[in-house]
């Protein structure tokens, strides 16, 4: 289980990179999604929430944001759908479960 092989690719066929690339607020290109990710503040929330906390799946941000729940501002992601399947929301829970490796 990695972010390179496993879940940037749900990422890529959702078209995440297309609207957060490099000029977006958010850069999720293939050089910075992760770094940019993982154990980085929720810029959108207090500072105490992170995007992706490894090994913490319900105190990761993300996942919040593509299931539309406790979100701080916008809205649920990818922006007005479709929106990602039972198995790939189960996917990038379990790789924060697993400690979020690249």
């Amino acid at each position: 289980m990695s972010f390179a092989a496993n879940v940037y690719p749900i990422f890529v066929a959702a078209r995440c990179p297309t609207c957060h690339g490099a000029a977006a607020g958010l850069d999720l290109s293939a050089s910075m999604a992760y770094a940019n990710l993982v154990n980085r503040t929720a810029t959108e929330c207090s500072p105490t929430r992170v995007r992706v906390a490894p090994g913490a799946p319900q105190s990761s941000y993300l996942l919040d944001k593509l299931l539309g729940v406790n979100l701080c501002a916008g809205q649920r992601m990818p922006r007005g759908g479709p929106f990602l399947m039972q198995s790939e929301l189960d996917l990038v829970q379990e790789w924060i479960a697993s400690g979020a490796p690249p």
